[in-house]
């Protein structure tokens, strides 16, 4: 369970369009950073750029991930990743 409401549909998809994520995507990291609009669609557009614009082979990428989940002890990201 969430410790912070997840946003209304409505102010999801407005901020999923300022992003190259498709609309209907539904991920509760996306539903969470709706609660900060602005914040939120810079941090996907961050995301988005490190997920497809660099060129580490994808599966180096996602052990990357995991090891920084990991060391700094985010456990929601390493189960997102894992």
């Amino acid at each position: 369970m969430a410790r912070i409401p997840y946003a209304a549909p409505e102010p999801l998809q407005q901020m999923l369009r300022r992003t190259p994520f498709p609309e209907d995507t539904s991920g509760n990291v996306f539903r969470i950073l709706a609660r900060a609009p602005s914040v939120g669609a810079g941090a996907l557009n961050l995301i988005y750029a490190v997920l497809t614009e660099t060129e580490l082979d994808p599966r180096l990428r996602e052990i990357v991930i995991l090891r920084v989940a990991q060391r700094s002890g985010a456990a929601y990201a390493f189960a997102q990743h894992a």
